[in-house]
């Protein structure tokens, strides 16, 4: 009981001093987002668009800008990518993993693409799913705080409370 109990307390420490040096880390996951790849200036400067009117909260507005991209160049891993978490705002996980999926594709090696993957694949209920995306986010990463507490998180919830810790730790 007593060992239980620590690893409760210490993964609430760990989890309170992870989440305070990750804040900013949350906070800026749009501005993360902010390099796309594109051939076309006037593309670039679609996506670019698209993102302030994503951050500023008018989704039909960046919606309209990231199919628009989409329209020109249907390889564009960045608004794929965009235009799924804009999906997963508006309250569809089906479309916004749909999309996301179709980022890593286009663009397997993005740490950021998989961890959205799996915060939408947590939200459908597909833990297991999630958890390996996760995964793979941070071997893409290791460094991507908001991915360790995420997963750190998820394996709480399922009671893998060691190994909860191991992964925060390793932060």
């Amino acid at each position: 009981v007593r060992r239980i109990q620590w690893n409760r307390d210490a993964l609430s420490g760990l989890r309170a001093r992870v989440r305070a040096q990750a804040g900013s880390e949350e906070r800026n996951n749009l501005a993360m987002m902010s390099a796309p790849v594109t051939n076309s200036k006037l593309q670039l400067d679609r996506l670019q668009q698209a993102l302030q009117h994503h951050r500023a909260g008018r989704l039909q507005e960046a919606r309209r800008l990231y199919e628009r991209v989409l329209q020109k160049d249907s390889r564009c891993a960045e608004a794929m990518h965009l235009l799924g978490t804009l999906f997963g705002q508006q309250g569809d996980q089906a479309r916004s993993l749909e999309w996301i999926n179709k980022a890593i594709a286009r663009e397997p090696g993005n740490a950021l693409y998989r961890k959205n993957a799996a915060v939408t694949l947590v939200q459908l209920g597909r833990r297991v799913e999630a958890i390996a995306a996760y995964e793979k986010a941070l071997a893409l990463n290791p460094d991507f705080l908001e991915a360790r507490i995420a997963l750190g998180g998820l394996l709480t919830d399922l009671e893998s409370h060691n190994e909860a810790i191991a992964l925060l730790l390793e932060a």
